[in-house]
């Protein structure tokens, strides 16, 4: 799927992995439990594309899970969550469609500081 720009959600995960690990050369170690086994990089507010240090989250896979299901209720209706952040019929509809935050365009767009910070770190690959 494309968004801003020809952007992927994969290339703004992969930017996300690059700004943590090769522009603030931030330790592989999760900032929750402090494991070094499977860490990733957890977008607090969802969005894949916004990259800036304080939406970012180094954790490990148990952790990232654990923030996806903190609240227990769906993100789109508040009813009792299923998987992935929804309830049992969005997750339906996310299964067969996709993500609905997307498809809603209910993802911001980057703002321009932002793309600032991540064309520095790819101009420096």
């Amino acid at each position: 799927m494309r968004l801003k720009d020809d952007v992927t959600i994969h290339q703004g995960r992969q930017r996300a992995r690059n700004f943590i690990y090769n522009v603030l050369k931030l330790p592989k170690v999760c900032e929750l439990c402090g494991s070094t086994r499977f860490v990733d990089v957890h977008h607090r507010d969802q969005n894949p594309l916004n990259n800036v240090r304080e939406n970012l989250l180094v954790c490990c896979r148990s952790c990232h899970e654990k923030e996806h299901r903190k609240k227990g209720v769906c993100i789109l209706c508040g009813e009792p969550l299923r998987a992935r952040g929804y309830c049992a019929k969005h997750l339906t509809r996310y299964l067969r469609h996709g993500d609905p935050l997307l498809a809603w365009g209910k993802i911001e767009e980057i703002e321009a500081d932002d793309e600032e910070i991540l064309e520095e770190s790819t101009d420096t690959e």
